[in-house]
C-alpha cells in the first residue's frame, strides 16, 4: 500500500510538471487543471493538481526558466508567415529548420549568454531569412 502511495505521488508530480511546463512554454495550448485531473482517470482531482503545482513552485522558489531564444524564434516566424501568406509550406519548413539550427548554435556560444533571448531569436530569424533568400 505504501508503494502504491509513492507511485500516486510520483504520478501527480509528473502530471503537474507537464501541466506547468505547457503553461509556460506553450502559450497557445489551453490546458486546465481540470483536464489534467481528468487525464488521471479519477485518481486525482483538480485541487490535487493545483495544490501540487503550488508546492512545486514553492520548492523551486518560483525560479522558472523564461522563454528560450527558440521560443521567440517560433513566434517571430509565426508572425512572419501570418503577415506574408506567400510562403510555400516547404519553404516555411526550411526556414523553421534553419532557425532551429541557428538557435542551437547560439546556445553554445558563450558570448551570447548576456544577450536578451528575444534579440538572439530575432537575429536567428534574420540570418535564416537571409540564407533562405540566397538559395532562391
Amino acid at each position: 500500500e505504501e508503494e502504491e502511495h509513492h507511485k500516486d505521488d510520483f504520478q501527480l508530480l509528473c502530471m503537474t510538471c507537464l501541466y506547468t511546463s505547457i503553461k509556460i512554454h506553450e502559450p497557445n495550448v489551453k490546458l486546465s487543471a481540470e483536464a489534467v485531473a481528468e487525464m488521471s482517470r479519477g485518481v486525482f482531482a483538480r485541487d490535487d493538481v493545483v495544490e501540487q503545482e503550488a508546492a512545486l513552485m514553492k520548492e523551486l522558489g518560483w525560479r522558472m526558466s523564461g522563454p528560450l531564444a527558440m521560443c521567440f524564434t517560433d513566434r517571430f516566424v509565426d508572425l512572419l508567415l501570418d503577415m506574408d501568406g506567400s510562403w510555400e509550406e516547404e519553404d516555411a519548413a526550411h526556414l523553421r529548420w534553419a532557425c532551429r539550427g541557428l538557435c542551437e548554435a547560439s546556445a553554445a556560444n558563450g558570448q551570447l549568454v548576456s544577450c536578451h533571448r528575444s534579440c538572439v531569436g530575432l537575429a536567428c530569424v534574420m540570418v535564416a531569412l537571409e540564407d533562405c533568400g540566397e538559395e532562391d
